[in-house]
């Protein structure tokens, strides 16, 4: 019987190993393909403002297009 043991130990002590490395390996690659097509469709995408300008009340609804871009490259510092 201590042999049994002593096998199943020696067979489940790598995969628990393995286990604290890779435990979020799938989530996190999922998050990183979601956040790079996000960031990717951002970076080439049409300024979505424009489209919805009229919408937006008085004070803001005069101020050009490109202003509303500023916030958005000088958070990402480009």
């Amino acid at each position: 019987m201590d042999s049994i043991v002593h096998l199943y130990t020696h067979l489940t002590t790598p995969l628990n190993q393995a286990g604290s490395c890779l435990d979020m390996l799938g989530l996190r690659l999922l998050l990183a393909w979601e956040f790079w097509e996000a960031g990717v469709e951002k970076f080439n995408g049409d300024n979505w403002f424009s489209d919805i300008q009229d919408a937006f009340p008085f004070p803001f609804s005069v101020v050009p297009v490109d202003i509303w871009e500023c916030p958005i490259f000088c958070v990402q510092g480009v």
